[in-house]
């Protein structure tokens, strides 16, 4: 768009052609109509800078990462060439950052649960994700900010600050056989740092700070009331799923290493946890679809109740109630096949059939004998509307008992 013939001279004696050419190189980069989004957060999408001799392929990557971002409806670019200096205008159109979701859910063993979050999508014109949750229901109370940023600054580095107060009551169970119930609350903040990195997925390093508090509603109940987690987090996420809640292709892996120390960070206790998940979701023949999942997790022997794995529930072993198997140790591994009729429906309806084979130990020196393994076969049937999954599960979790599993909208 710069570039310009300034000369052109022909030498009769030397029959010789000289044609002087201005590359364009652009003297001054100027951002128009933002009046919430800061220049720096826009120029850093834009690969050329002054000085730089313009090139269509640079600005055509530019408007990929501009319209990328979410936060403009339109982008154009003028060219001014007065005043002797090169002049390249990024003219923007900002869309809309507020949002406010409501949501509900309901199942016949969590009972009912509703939500509503505001979000921000551009927080103090930085491109900072910012969003205020809260939820209610039967079994559970929460309120989260959350702050989250794909760019640091201009870094290539993701940032996160999550915020929190939770309530969750759950009920212990003994050979299967209901005990009695306990609240745990959650209160503190997480922040992390990461980058992705190809083939390895986002790369992050986490330090979490947590208040602990564990009430049973009657005794005997062998857990430590009151303590504080202080604990730093390697984590792996590779997350090439095509879609959600029920993806038809892609992977799922991810790991992490986390540690509480006493000594460096204050944790009431020092442990060490890790934990592995793969699973993949493979398309077969038109309407079918099957998924193989691995998931283990190991830690010492001083690894708190609240960061103990748990088991159960409709998604994570039928058969089992939410959080009715819980340990220091696991390992999970099944595979379920999805149908998918081809129907002229407004909805999408889905035929799921599962094995499953888990454990878990509450003490990482157990024993580990065949007995401790528990086996589930299911079958659903999933409605994927606008509402929601609605989603009918008929478990049997073998030599043991028969559970049947109801719920309605997205999980939260």
């Amino acid at each position: 768009a710069f570039a310009t013939v300034e000369s052109v001279k022909f030498d009769r004696r030397g029959n010789e052609l000289t044609i002087r050419v201005d590359e364009g190189k652009v003297d001054e980069i100027v951002v128009v109509g933002n009046n919430v989004t800061q220049d720096f957060v826009i120029l850093r999408e834009f690969p050329l800078e002054p000085e730089d001799v313009f090139r269509s392929k640079g600005a055509l990557r530019g408007f990929r990462n501009f319209y990328g971002t979410g936060l403009f409806n339109r982008v154009t670019l003028q060219f001014d060439n007065s005043e002797g200096r090169k002049r390249l205008s990024l003219i923007v159109r900002e869309r809309r950052y507020l949002l406010t979701r409501l949501g509900a859910n309901y199942s016949l063993e969590r009972k009912s649960n509703g939500f509503v979050e505001l979000v921000g999508d551009n927080f103090l014109g930085t491109a900072t994700k910012a969003s205020v949750f809260g939820a209610i229901g039967d079994f559970r109370r929460s309120v989260e900010a959350r702050f989250y940023t794909v760019r640091l600054l201009r870094s290539l580095f993701t940032a996160e600050a999550r915020f929190y107060y939770k309530e969750r009551i759950d009920r212990v169970y003994d050979d299967f056989v209901r005990q009695n119930d306990y609240l745990l609350t959650r209160r503190g903040g997480r922040f992390s740092i990461g980058q992705q990195i190809d083939r390895l997925g986002l790369i992050s390093a986490e330090l979490k700070m947590e208040s602990i508090n564990v009430e049973p509603d009657a005794a005997p109940f062998p857990v430590r009331a009151d303590f504080q987690i202080r604990a730093f987090t390697l984590r792996s996420v590779v997350d090439k799923r095509d879609r959600l809640p029920f993806p038809t292709k892609g992977i799922f892996n991810r790991w992490y290493w986390e540690t509480g120390n006493q000594t460096l960070l204050g944790s009431t206790t020092s442990y060490t946890k890790i934990f592995v998940g793969l699973e993949a979701y493979y398309p077969f023949r038109k309407h079918f679809n099957y998924h193989p999942y691995l998931r283990a997790g190991s830690a010492d022997l001083t690894l708190p109740f609240s960061e103990f794995f748990f088991l159960g529930g409709r998604r994570n072993f039928p058969g089992l109630n939410e959080h009715e198997l819980f340990g220091r140790q696991f390992i999970q591994t099944g595979i379920d096949f999805r149908y998918t009729p081809e129907l002229s429906l407004p909805f999408e309806p889905f035929f799921i059939a599962k094995y499953e084979v888990g454990a878990a130990w509450r003490r990482p020196d157990d024993r580990i004998l065949r007995s401790d393994f528990l086996q589930s076969i299911s079958g659903s049937l999933v409605i994927n509307s606008i509402l929601g999954p609605l989603e009918l599960t008929y478990s049997r979790l073998i030599g043991e008992r028969n559970q049947l599993y109801f719920s309605l909208g997205f999980d939260f």
